[in-house]
């Protein structure tokens, strides 16, 4: 992120980018505030059933990590012919 706005330093300007590099400061203190009155907000109950759901939703992502991964490598295979390397 900070590689692009220096980027668009030499494009557009010093001025404009430190508008957007100040803009994504604000939005994400912003991100961030929210996610933290969110969660102190929680009750204990709610923080109960998500702490329950951990095991279940690190499986779940374990198995999408693997379907990528293996998409990734197919793609991998499929395309060296093609740009022939």
């Amino acid at each position: 992120m900070l590689a692009g706005l220096a980027a668009q330093t030499i494009t557009v300007g010093v001025t404009q980018t430190l508008w957007a590099f100040g803009t994504t400061i604000l939005v994400f203190a912003g991100l961030l505030l929210a996610a933290a009155v969110t969660v102190s907000t929680l009750s204990l109950d709610t923080l109960g059933s998500i702490r329950m759901a951990g095991p279940v939703v690190k499986r779940w992502s374990g198995y999408v990590l693997l379907i990528v991964g293996t998409w990734f490598i197919v793609l991998a295979t499929i395309a060296d012919p093609v740009l022939g390397r």
